[in-house]
């Protein structure tokens, strides 16, 4: 569930509180004055939608904070990316993990945190949580995955590193996707990484 849907789910509780209230007010049969029926009734239904509104918004805040998955993770899904772990994800991989859950249409993936490695190789806690999402994003099919860099001073107000890390593009095995992982980590020790970062006195990291 992303923001718009929970948008539209308090638009049509404040929408239903509304008419219940209305309902209510009619049934209840104590009013026979027709002009002050509809009058009350519009109130009555005003109240209902303003009431069931701030109810919609509590239950949507609640159900967001639990939708998120908890601190501490070296692997997260886009829509599962915690507020304070999203500094960690780099500058691409916060970017999409936003635009994912507030429900613009960019493709769903995950992002791995700097402690998802111990040096150049994925540790064996991290290697198993990407493998499932990768299951959760196959859906049982053999899709192709595009494996790119997220690092932490990337696509950032002062430097973009624009093209100097390695993309891995159309990777589908298990295997394929390790080695394609291990690749773009290892691509910030490249000359050219480093000259840029030194360029602009920031570690590529």
């Amino acid at each position: 569930m992303n923001d718009r849907h929970r948008k539209l789910i308090v638009v049509i509780l404040a929408n239903a509180g509304a008419a219940i209230f209305a309902i209510a007010l009619i049934r209840s049969g104590w009013i026979q004055n027709i002009p002050s029926m509809v009058l009350l009734s519009f109130l009555a239904g005003t109240l209902g939608y303003l009431i069931f509104t701030w109810f919609g918004n509590q239950l949507m805040r609640l159900q967001k904070r639990l939708a998120f998955g908890q601190l501490g993770k070296a692997v997260y899904a886009f829509g599962k990316l915690p507020p304070g772990e999203a500094v960690l994800a780099g500058g691409k991989g916060r970017a999409l993990a936003h635009l994912w859950q507030a429900g613009f249409p960019v493709p769903d993936g995950c992002v791995l945190l700097p402690t998802a490695f111990a040096g150049d190789e994925l540790t064996a806690e991290a290697w198993e949580l990407t493998r499932a999402q990768l299951s959760r994003l196959r859906v049982g099919q053999p899709l192709p995955f595009a494996v790119r860099s997220s690092a932490l001073n990337e696509d950032s107000a002062l430097a973009s590193f624009a093209g100097e890390f390695e993309s891995v593009l159309g990777v589908k095995t298990d295997e394929e996707i390790r080695q394609a992982i291990g690749t773009v980590r290892q691509s910030r020790l490249h000359e050219r990484v480093q000259a840029y970062g030194q360029a602009r006195d920031m570690d590529a990291g």
